[in-house]
């Protein structure tokens, strides 16, 4: 399953990026105004933030230990990225 998922985000980054070029090289050719593109891209960035969000989470329930090596206080304001238990 977990290769499922994986496979899925990849398809994802090329369809992602794929989209991305398509729409700057349409912003270039129209020379749309500035704050209209800045949209655009606030809008495409938040799918994929919404879209890799979903993948970690169906990774996270189909697997508990796919994030095992991540301290579970990674992220949190103040708190090292670095897991403890890991040897330096």
């Amino acid at each position: 399953m977990s290769a499922v998922i994986v496979a899925g985000a990849l398809v994802k980054v090329a369809l992602f990026g794929g989209e991305n070029i398509q729409q700057l090289l349409h912003a270039a050719r129209q020379n749309m105004p500035h704050h209209r593109f800045l949209v655009l891209m606030g809008i495409n960035m938040s799918q994929m933030v919404l879209a890799f969000a979903f993948d970690f989470h169906l990774l996270q329930r189909s697997n508990a230990a796919s994030f095992s090596g991540v301290a579970a206080d990674a992220g949190r304001p103040g708190c090292s990225s670095i897991s403890s238990t890991s040897a330096p």
